[in-house]
C-alpha cells in the first residue's frame, strides 16, 4: 500500500523535501511508518526523539501508533510546539 507522508517546519527542512510516497506492507501501523521514515532520515530521529517528540495526524486527525494505516492515507508530521 502506499502512504503519503508530509514533513511540516524543521522536519520539512531536516528532510530536504515537503513531502515523500512510501510502500508499505498491508496491516502496517503508523509505528511501522515512523521507524520507516527514521531509517531513510536518521536526523528526524534525533529531533523528534523521546525528549521532544513528533505530532503525527493520520488523515487530518491526532494518529497513534498502533493506528492501522490504509491505502492512500495521508500522515503529517508536525514538531510540537511551545510559547506563550
Amino acid at each position: 500500500m502506499k502512504v503519503k507522508v508530509r514533513f511540516f517546519s524543521i522536519l520539512k527542512d531536516v528532510a530536504g523535501r515537503e513531502s515523500i510516497e512510501l510502500e508499505l506492507p498491508e496491516g502496517a501501523k503508523l509505528r511501522d511508518l515512523l521507524e520507516e521514515i527514521y531509517s531513510l532520515y536518521p536526523d528526524l530521529e534525533k529531533i523528534s526523539g523521546e525528549e521532544v517528540g513528533v505530532i503525527a495526524l493520520l488523515n487530518g486527525n491526532y494518529g497513534k501508533l498502533d493506528d492501522e494505516l490504509r491505502d492512500g492515507d495521508e500522515v503529517a508530521l508536525i514538531p510540537p510546539a511551545s510559547g506563550g
